[in-house]
């Protein structure tokens, strides 16, 4: 019995390595870097190209008109914490138990309902995009903000070579300061005139100019647009005499400043791509995290903004570069998340989605990428069993978006259910839920079947008495 059980493991010890063995000999001979900057709060209609009139954002206009623009991206949560996990795993963040922004006040119950607890950080032993590329040969870079746990070794075992600007101690992974010496981030250091977001493309550009025999991975992780709004003094001023208000209301000219900062940023990026002969390789990929938040970013024409199900919060911003791929703003109006940018750069990178032995609830992009019009998939989902707070406390709830249909679940009926159809209706103005009881029964029943599917936390009805 003890020698069957040995020859067992063997074949499967020895079918795991051909795997893998296999995958690796597939790999491309030359494969591409990869690039991946990811803005905080910057909405759907925050740059000039997507409708904002009164911000500068040249080199993101060019990117998107010349590159794969998404124009039904959307996050896998409209906050921080679990869009970054969503990215780093390939997972619905129900599925990894990260429903809400890391260093908030989780409330314990809600209109006669009981809150789950969630993950305070992503588990180290988490297999990652960057635990992947690690092991495909890629030197794997974290720049900026984490927000996936506090402890500053987080990045380090989840999968990255080497981290820069983690803000440790600082709780929502901000820190908490934009202008040096950045008292949250050891191991950076700077006058009070430096601002962080060029300080860290400073340090990105440094990493770019370095003598590599190895492809790199780096993850460009923006504090902004992100509030506090603090922004370089002559940047803000440029749009105070635009005639953009200092800091009130929508759009003011500090936060104004700060989308200018992410542009030029980018800019910056692709010009020390370009002059170290890196950028015909490299894959690049703009995206954020969530929607803009609505007292002062710009999510228009949509409904909503951060935190909410609504368009306004989850629908943003994705442009994407593929080497080999240059279409003249090529714009897809099917719907993707970020879920799938896990099996789409397994595929760009030459391996297979069967390397990897934990679930992926994304699909590749690349089919979108080589002309198709639809993806394997009709249906995305959102998971939020807590409460969260802008001008008013928004309910625990689930969404599903199947094809056209939009269903806004609030768990314990603390609220009636929304429907909308969003090729009818994209502004999301009229609930059809009474007219269309089917389809809400029909989409609710897959939402439900998903979160059990993905061993979801679920709220729970409060004992009577207690």
């Amino acid at each position: 019995m003890k020698s069957f059980f040995v020859i067992v493991v063997s074949v499967v010890l020895l079918l795991s390595v051909s795997v893998v063995a296999e995958a690796e000999a597939k790999r491309p001979s030359k494969q591409p870097n990869i690039l991946f900057v990811l803005a905080d709060d910057l909405g759907y209609g925050d740059l000039n190209v997507s409708g904002n009139k009164f911000v500068q954002t040249p080199s993101l206009d060019r990117f998107a008109k010349n590159c794969h623009w998404f124009k039904q991206a959307y996050a896998p949560a409209p906050q921080c914490s679990p869009t970054r996990g969503a990215i780093l795993t390939g997972q619905y963040p129900a599925r990894f138990h990260i429903t809400t922004w890391i260093g908030g006040k989780e409330a314990a119950e809600y209109n006669g309902l009981l809150l789950p607890r969630q993950r305070k950080h992503l588990p180290k032993q988490t297999y990652t995009l960057a635990k992947y590329l690690q092991r495909a040969g890629y030197e794997t870079i974290q720049i900026g903000k984490w927000h996936l746990g506090d402890d500053p070794q987080g990045p380090s075992q989840l999968g990255f070579d080497r981290t820069i600007g983690f803000a440790a101690g600082a709780g929502p992974g901000m820190p908490k300061q934009w202008f040096g010496p950045y008292p949250k981030i050891a191991d950076l250091d700077g006058p009070s005139d430096e601002y962080i977001t060029e300080r860290l493309t400073d340090e990105a550009i440094a990493l770019l100019g370095q003598k590599r025999d190895r492809p790199f991975f780096m993850m460009f992780q923006h504090y902004d647009p992100h509030a506090p709004l603090v922004a370089p003094p002559d940047e803000v001023q440029r749009y105070v005499d635009a005639g953009r208000p200092l800091d009130k209301g929508k759009l003011n000219a500090t936060y104004l400043a700060m989308l200018q900062q992410v542009d030029t940023s980018f800019g910056r990026l692709l010009e020390a791509l370009r002059k170290q002969g890196l950028y015909k390789n490299t894959v690049i990929i703009f995206y954020s995290d969530n929607g803009a938040a609505n007292y002062y970013g710009r999510n228009a024409p949509l409904r909503g903004g951060k935190k909410e199900f609504y368009e306004g919060g989850i629908r943003v911003p994705l442009i994407m570069r593929v080497p080999g791929s240059t279409p003249r703003g090529i714009k897809h109006m099917v719907p993707v998340s970020g879920i799938d940018f896990f099996p789409t750069l397994i595929e760009l990178t030459g391996g297979a989605v069967t390397e990897v032995d934990t679930p992926l609830d994304g699909v590749s992009l690349m089919p979108l990428i080589k002309g198709a019009t639809e993806l394997q998939r009709d249906t995305l989902y959102w998971h939020h069993p807590a409460v969260s707070k802008t001008f008013k406390p928004i309910p625990p709830q689930g969404a599903v978006r199947e094809g056209a249909w939009k269903l806004i679940d609030f768990y314990g009926d603390t609220q009636p259910d929304e429907l909308y159809n969003l090729d009818e209706d994209p502004k999301e103005e009229n609930n059809i839920a009474a007219k269309h009881p089917e389809v809400v029964a029909r989409l609710r029943a897959k939402l439900m079947a998903h979160l059990k599917q993905v061993d979801a936390q679920m709220v729970q009805p409060k004992p009577a008495g207690k």
